[in-house]
């Protein structure tokens, strides 16, 4: 007689079939099937379950954030060590004048103020200048400071701030192509008023021509202040000297008298 062959899918719905009638079965048969306290057991066995997996979503999102910071990081080391800042001598990294220069600056405009001082290109700038540049770097403009229209100075700054634009553009390109974000753009919105400031213009006629408000003026000069103290902590020749004596140019009568207030 020919032998009758059993469907597979039949042979796989069977296998099934059976599993389940074992699992109903242990299922029935666990002590813990006829306790009393089966539905309360039960609820701490699905909170446990559910964060179990929230445990395991936060160590997934922890492992690859980790994994993108090393990421970043050795790109930064990259392309600091492209640019001269770091040095790497049979896999030990040397941090290098320029860099020890670099280290003495904080803020978003790093690098760029890094590779302006290291390239010279604020060295000829007399104080005013040199404190209307820095200006560019330090403040981000508010959208109504931006329709003022207050005049830039003029002299050498039109020449170094688009040199300063243009060493940001390339350092920007270079940061995207690698992965990074870029470093925020220079605006000369606000060099006009501190370039008149820091050359000894009376706060009224400061005031009116930026459509600035005291309180904002004085905290604008603060944030120059603040970076014009880290330049002059560089020690680099030449910018350092005038970055301290654009400090003081600027730190005179509602900007000093707020300081004294805070101190006192």
């Amino acid at each position: 007689h020919r032998l009758r062959r059993q469907d597979p899918h039949q042979e796989a719905v069977s296998a099934v079939r059976g599993e389940l009638t074992e699992v109903r079965h242990r299922l029935q048969t666990h002590p813990e099937h006829v306790s009393a306290a089966r539905e309360r057991h039960a609820r701490w066995a699905q909170r446990y379950f559910r964060t179990r997996r929230e445990a395991d979503s936060l160590e997934s999102q922890i492992s690859a954030r980790t994994e993108n910071i090393a990421a970043t990081f050795d790109t930064v080391v990259e392309i600091l060590s492209d640019r001269g800042y770091l040095t790497n001598d049979e896999g030990t990294t040397t941090v290098t004048e320029s860099g020890q220069v670099l280290a003495r600056i904080y803020g978003d405009r790093d690098l760029l103020i890094a590779e302006c001082l290291h390239r010279g290109l604020w060295s000829a700038l007399t104080v005013p200048e040199l404190v209307a540049v820095v200006t560019g770097l330090a403040a981000e403009p508010r959208r109504e400071q931006l329709l003022a229209h207050a005049p830039e100075p003029g002299g050498a700054f039109p020449r170094v701030f688009d040199a300063t634009c243009s060493l940001w553009d390339s350092l920007t390109r270079t940061e995207l192509a690698q992965g990074l974000p870029g470093t925020p753009e220079p605006s000369a919105v606000l060099s006009g008023p501190l370039f008149r400031w820091a050359a000894g213009a009376p706060l009224e006629s400061v005031l009116h021509e930026s459509s600035m408000v005291a309180g904002d003026f004085v905290r604008l000069v603060k944030q120059v202040m603040d970076l014009l103290d880290q330049i002059a902590q560089t020690g680099v020749e030449g910018v350092s000297e005038r970055a301290r004596a654009g400090g003081d140019a600027i730190r005179r009568g509602i900007v000093a008298y707020s300081i004294a207030s805070e101190r006192g």
